[in-house]
């Protein structure tokens, strides 16, 4: 039953406290669309994070929209992470979304580090992340080379030849001219 009509028909618009009785049904109305506008947004991504077993809280998924972060895919993300046994907080994905680190990566990484038996925490791969932004090697196999690389013992590299050594500053290849 809607009663709207009926509260508006007892407003008496010529006696005092009809123009406030409604400017308080325009507010209460207004409320309860932007409630109802927040509440439709995030509740099919909420319910996909609740159905997955990864609890998402509403607070966290407007948190997410105000900070201009792609909702779904850090959810995504939580729900991959989660299913596969880590425990990744969405704090942590959003943080690392914004220092411009590619979120999928690390958490598959995550995951390839834990089928792999290797010991990599969150923070660990997020730093390898950022470390290797920009310098081309953004394909998975060569990140989870990388990350392989980084966890095994540093082996030095050889020294190089002096032959192939760049000649010295004021000493030059070429003969000088008598």
């Amino acid at each position: 039953m809607n009663h709207i009509p009926f509260l508006l028909a007892q407003i008496q618009v010529g006696g005092g406290g009809g123009w406030g009785t409604l400017f308080m049904l325009g507010v209460l109305g207004l409320v309860a669309l932007v409630f109802f506008l927040i509440v439709f947004n995030f509740f099919f991504v909420w319910l996909r994070a609740l159905s997955s077993g990864a609890r998402v809280t509403f607070i966290e998924l407007i948190n997410l929209r105000l900070r201009r972060i792609p909702v779904g895919l850090i959810v995504d993300m939580r729900i991959t992470a989660v299913k596969s046994g880590l425990d990744v907080s969405m704090d942590d994905l959003s943080t690392h979304y914004m220092a411009g680190g590619n979120v999928e990566m690390v958490t598959l990484a995550l995951i390839a580090a834990r089928k792999a038996g290797i010991n990599l925490d969150f923070d660990r791969a997020c730093a390898i992340d950022l470390a290797t932004k920009g310098t081309g090697k953004t394909s998975r196999r060569s990140r989870l080379r990388s990350i392989r690389r980084s966890l095994t013992r540093p082996r030095p590299r050889p020294a190089k030849p002096p032959s192939t050594a760049w000649p010295r500053m004021g000493s030059s290849s070429k003969p000088r001219p008598a």
